[in-house]
């Protein structure tokens, strides 16, 4: 993005939207309550206004691996995202009230 970032936009429970991902960007829409088809609800992470992180994956069973952390806005319109003590950033591409994408790791 490099601009700065509008953490109200970022701060929701966001969903992958694996079939919207290009070979270079994972796209994330917001969480909508209601069952989206074709799209996997336990897929996906949550910034917090508090700073605390959250991501949901696929675990060895149907039912999603979640693991915390803490996050916070970069300079440069990036977040960086702390786990068990592994830091990452995570390149944010765009961000729309109805769409996140960020750069494939």
């Amino acid at each position: 993005m490099g601009a700065s970032l509008d953490v109200n936009l970022l701060c929701r429970k966001w969903v992958r939207a694996s079939e919207e991902d290009t070979g270079a960007e994972e796209v994330y829409r917001p969480l909508d309550p209601s069952p989206q088809r074709g799209r996997r609800q336990n897929t996906g992470m949550a910034f917090e206004p508090d700073g605390t992180f959250v991501r949901a994956g696929a675990g060895a069973t149907d039912v999603s691996r979640v693991t915390t952390g803490t996050w916070h806005a970069r300079a440069d319109g990036n977040v960086q995202v702390s786990i068990g003590g592994e830091e990452k950033t995570l390149k944010v591409m765009s961000l729309a009230p109805d769409r996140l994408v960020v750069q494939k790791r």
